[in-house]
């Protein structure tokens, strides 16, 4: 009765979700004799690796699609799946950088012009190319987000701080692309930029007496022991090479790095002589939380 010459799929970021939209591009048929079929409704399921996705259903005011005498009459069907932040994270983790490879179990119900029914069912298979898919991250806005709701800050003040923020979003890039040792080496880079814009000290805090140390010294050691967890990444010495890096690691590092580039505008996050009014993380900046 038709057949799909093409798909496209959108991303919108909606009030507290996310929404995908599908629109297939379908050729209805003609026929030679016979009663003429229209489509009626078109609902189903989406499911990844065997894991229901999400649930469908095109808008009845979509409807009817008809066949017609004669000639291939050219129609789109276009429907939409809601999902939250939770769903995407598990979605990505199982996307592993690749393309999203989507299996659709429908259920259309085709009726005569006599009122017949005739309901049918299937399956097909949908691939969405990692950059289509990327593309449509960044429409969802999920992108900006860094993995978690934090601001990603522009540094437009300083340029130390903007190289760190670019050294982030290059990180967060190279995760959703699948490239986690590259993600997790950027977030070392993060870190040396961040060290240029801080001011020196006369000796880098340690973890002895920790009860005397005051909040930008505590930070100071949260910097350096992630600076210990990413070191690895950027070299390929015989340590370095017994490292396997995932997506967990790869998000880890920049959760992390995303928070303590937040927490630079905090109250005493700095040390004493270093003027917060230059620490430039206005949340517009990168803050999508749905």
């Amino acid at each position: 009765m038709g057949q799909v010459h093409s798909a496209h799929v959108a991303g919108q970021r909606a009030l507290g979700f996310y929404r995908l939209t599908f629109n297939l591009g379908i050729d209805v048929h003609p026929i030679s004799d016979g009663p003429l079929f229209n489509l009626a409704s078109f609902s189903g399921e989406m499911s990844i690796q065997n894991r229901l996705l999400a649930s469908f259903a095109t808008p009845p005011q979509r409807f009817p699609l008809r066949q017609q005498q004669g000639h291939v009459a050219p129609q789109s069907l276009a429907f939409f799946v809601e999902l939250d932040r939770a769903r995407i994270e598990a979605l990505e983790a199982m996307r592993a950088g690749g393309d999203l490879q989507v299996s659709m179990q429908y259920y259309a119900n085709f009726v005569t012009d006599d009122g017949a029914p005739y309901p049918q069912h299937g399956q097909a298979a949908l691939t969405i190319p990692q950059s289509d898919w990327l593309r449509i991250l960044g429409e969802l806005g999920y992108a900006r987000a860094v993995l978690i709701e934090l601001p990603v800050p522009d540094g437009s003040a300083d340029p130390e701080l903007a190289a760190a923020g670019n050294f982030l979003a290059r990180a967060q890039q190279s995760c959703l692309r699948g490239e986690y040792r590259e993600a997790v080496g950027l977030c070392l880079g993060v870190l040396e930029e961040l060290e240029k814009w801080l001011p020196p000290r006369s000796a880098e805090p340690d973890f002895k007496d920790l009860r005397s140390l005051d909040k930008a010294e505590r930070l100071a050691l949260v910097r350096r022991a992630i600076k210990i967890f990413t070191h690895p990444a950027r070299h390929r010495d015989e340590v370095a090479a017994r490292f396997e890096w995932s997506r967990r690691d790869a998000v880890f590092a920049v959760t992390t790095l995303a928070a303590l580039l937040d927490e630079l505008g905090a109250p005493d996050a700095l040390p004493p002589k270093h003027s917060p009014t230059s620490v430039a993380v206005p949340p517009a900046a990168g803050t999508t939380t749905p």
